[in-house]
């Protein structure tokens, strides 16, 4: 086996704990099809600033996304600039918020690395 055939399947082990590491989020995508998905999410804020008055920097914000690049719970495919995804900005939080897939990052065989932004 080749080292991309070795990544690929440590993708899928990976993958397969999603539901015990990541979390829920729900997919919209060019076609207006909606999913929900299992994720890697890490969350940060962009182009930060200190606004006067306020002691937290605020930005832009940005989630990194990792999904399975398949159709069996996972995507097929992903459009930059038109698909969205709908997760949880805190995990406090009760309602999620919607970002916008800026980005498509080279660096995951085997699974789609996404920038969502706000």
């Amino acid at each position: 086996m080749d080292l991309l055939g070795l990544i690929a399947k440590d993708q899928a082990k990976i993958f397969g704990s999603v539901k015990e590491f990541g979390e829920a989020i729900e997919y919209r995508d060019e076609l207006g099809n909606e999913a929900t998905l299992w994720a890697f999410v890490q969350r940060e804020i962009v182009e930060v600033k200190t606004s006067a008055g306020y002691s937290a920097p605020v930005g832009r914000q940005c989630l990194h996304v990792w999904i399975a690049q398949n159709s069996a719970g996972g995507l097929a495919k992903v459009t930059k600039g038109v698909d969205r995804v709908k997760a949880f900005w805190r995990r406090r939080d009760q309602t999620k918020t919607e970002f916008l897939v800026t980005a498509i990052l080279p660096d995951s065989d085997g699974a789609w690395h996404l920038e969502c932004t706000r």
